[in-house]
């Protein structure tokens, strides 16, 4: 697993009428991307298997949202996980990937 920067994104207009914040993600000049829920790329790993680890956040202090998404090569999102909840608290520090 490589730490890349290779990413970044366009946040977007919510298409469903809530208050989520989306963006899209940009490789290079062009788009990656559908929409994906979050505002802001904190990191980003490119696997060994050629798929992408992408961690984003909606970008509120304390009190995130923090959306991890596995996406493969071709933008294709295979898995993702959200953590957080309304009135919920946190925030990500000092991200280190341990092992594989």
């Amino acid at each position: 697993m490589e730490k890349i920067d290779r990413f970044s994104s366009n946040l977007l207009k919510s298409s469903d009428n809530s208050q989520a914040p989306y963006l899209q993600l940009i490789k290079g000049n062009e788009p990656f991307s559908g929409q994906l829920k979050g505002a802001l790329i904190v990191a980003q790993y490119h696997l060994y298997d050629g798929h992408y680890l992408l961690f984003i956040t909606d970008d509120i202090p304390y009190e995130e949202t923090l959306r991890i998404y596995l996406i493969a090569s071709n933008a294709e999102v295979l898995d993702s996980l959200e953590f957080g909840g309304y009135l919920a608290n946190g925030t990500l520090e000092d991200l280190n990937i341990v092992g594989e």
